[in-house]
């Protein structure tokens, strides 16, 4: 499924629809924050296999973009990030 198929919210478009404003968001102060409190609630480590270096935030959904909760975000290593965007 194509990432601007996805980023829409209640039907509405997400202001980060594009891949372009994604990754702008990712990039974003408020991203950043967002970010550090999912790896600290998932405890410095990566919520699949227990590593704790090269963590990366997980997107459980992409409905909700620039507006997601806490709870729609999963912290994985790169190697487990991979293969969760493997599998998709």
């Amino acid at each position: 499924m194509q990432l601007s198929m996805i980023l829409t919210y209640l039907g509405r478009p997400s202001p980060y629809l594009g891949k372009e404003r994604y990754h702008d968001y990712l990039s974003s102060e408020v991203w950043r924050r967002k970010r550090a409190r999912v790896i600290e609630r998932d405890g410095f480590q990566c919520t699949q296999c227990r590593n704790t270096e090269s963590l990366q935030v997980h997107h459980l959904t992409y409905r909700y973009i620039g507006r997601e909760r806490l709870c729609d975000l999963v912290t994985l290593c790169d190697a487990c990030h991979k293969r969760v965007h493997a599998e998709m």
